[in-house]
C-alpha cells in the first residue's frame, strides 16, 4: 500500500462522533466501522465524503470499570 494515501487527505469526523450520536455500550465500535464502510461504498447520504478511499476507526473500552486506563483498544483501517 502506498503510504502517501494516509498523508494527502484531510481528517474528517462527519457524523459528529459519539458525542452527537450517543454511545450504546458494546455497539459504538460497530456503528463507527459501519459508518466508515458506508462512506467507502458511497452510501453515506448527506454526510458523504466524496472520493473517500481510506477510513480509520479508533475505540477504547472498559473505562466504566473504575480502572484509570482503558482495558480494550482497537483501531480499524478500512481501504477501498
Amino acid at each position: 500500500m502506498n503510504r502517501a494515501c494516509f498523508l494527502d487527505a484531510p481528517v474528517r469526523v462527519v457524523s459528529g462522533g459519539l458525542l452527537s450520536m450517543g454511545h450504546p455500550l458494546g455497539a459504538s465500535g460497530v456503528r463507527v466501522v459501519n459508518d466508515i464502510a458506508r462512506h467507502l461504498w458511497g452510501e453515506a447520504g448527506v454526510n458523504q465524503v466524496e472520493g473517500a478511499r481510506v477510513g480509520l476507526a479508533q475505540m477504547l473500552g472498559g473505562v466504566l470499570t473504575g480502572i484509570e486506563s482503558p482495558v480494550v483498544a482497537g483501531i480499524h483501517i478500512l481501504v477501498k
